[in-house]
Order: C-alpha cells, then structure tokens, then sequence
C-alpha cells in the first residue's frame, strides 16, 4: 500500500465554508483522547475544539464527497472499502492547539474498524502558522498539502501528529473508514 494518497482539489472553497458554518453552528468541544479510563479531555496530549456531524439531509452532500474520496483513494492504494460509519469530525485549531501524542486512528480501542484516515484542509494557508499533519515516516516534517481544499489520506494504522498552531485558526475535516 502507498503511504498516502493526496487530492489537491477535494473540497471547493465555498464547500469548505459551508463545512465550518456546520461547525459553528453546532457544539463545539473540547477534543477528547482515549486512554486507561476511556475518552477524556487530555490538553497536553490533544487540544483542539471539535464538533461531530452525523449522516443526514443537511450532511449528505459532505459525506458523499468524503465518501467517493475514501474510495478513490483505496482503489489506487490497493485495499477495499466501505462507506464511512463514524460522524464526521471538524476540527478547530486555535493558537497552541495540537495533537502532539504520535497516534494511530485505528488503535487498540478501533483497531480492524479504520482503515483508511483522512484529513481535509477547510482555512487558507496564510490564516494560520503551525498545524501541520506529519506522518511516520513518509511525511515525517514535510508540511501536508496547505493549500484550502486539499486532503489526504493514508492508512488509518499510521502514526501521525499534529503540530501546534502558533497563529491564527485552522479548521480540518477527519474521519476514517473500515474495510468493505
């Protein structure tokens, strides 16, 4: 399998606007990592607001493309899969926000239900410094596709991170997908 499969036309810009207005227009929380106890809040693990939409009329059009991407991508990386079973998740990254604990989407709690990760640029380059997505080893301190509108994905198994955000506010769409 390639380590990760990039689409530097994923999302329209007036797409990746109507992605943050559902983010704004819903609840936004802190992120939560999963750990001894569960999932909890852990700020010097993962600190980022986030909000989850589920499949439904207002959604349809976002996982329809988020979809079709999942499986353009599994076709060129050589593995197969399903529709997209979890809420999606769109991320709001503040000055010192980050993930910085390397992590695998599809740990001990998921593992075998991800296998494809992605993550969609939804905010301009020049609205923020920092957030950038660095994957083991391939994209290891190469900045991830900035450009608004890109996404990448890359298998759901590799450890990845995020940097801290130094300026500014960066919005990201994640999810996952399993086997078919």
């Amino acid at each position: 399998m390639q380590p990760f499969w990039d689409r530097a036309d994923a999302l329209a810009g007036s797409e990746c606007d109507r992605a943050i207005a559902l983010a704004q227009a819903g609840l936004l929380q802190p992120a939560l990592v999963f750990g001894q106890d569960g999932y909890a809040p852990n700020p010097s693990v993962r600190q980022v607001d986030t909000s989850f939409h589920a499949r439904s009329s207002e959604t349809g059009w976002l996982f329809d493309i988020v979809d079709g991407l999942f499986a353009e991508a599994a076709q060129a990386m050589g593995v197969s899969v399903a529709p997209m079973r979890e809420d999606l998740q769109i991320l709001r990254y503040r000055p010192g926000n980050h993930f910085q604990m390397w992590h695998s989407d599809a740990g001990h709690d998921l593992h075998g239900a991800r296998t494809l990760s992605i993550s969609i640029e939804l905010s301009e380059a020049g609205d923020y410094d920092g957030g950038d997505l660095e994957i083991v080893p391939h994209a290891l301190k190469r900045t991830r596709p900035l450009r608004r509108g890109a996404a990448r994905i890359f298998p759901s198994q590799a450890l990845h991170r995020v940097t801290p955000v130094t300026r500014g506010t960066r919005w990201a769409l994640v999810n996952w997908t399993g086997s078919a």
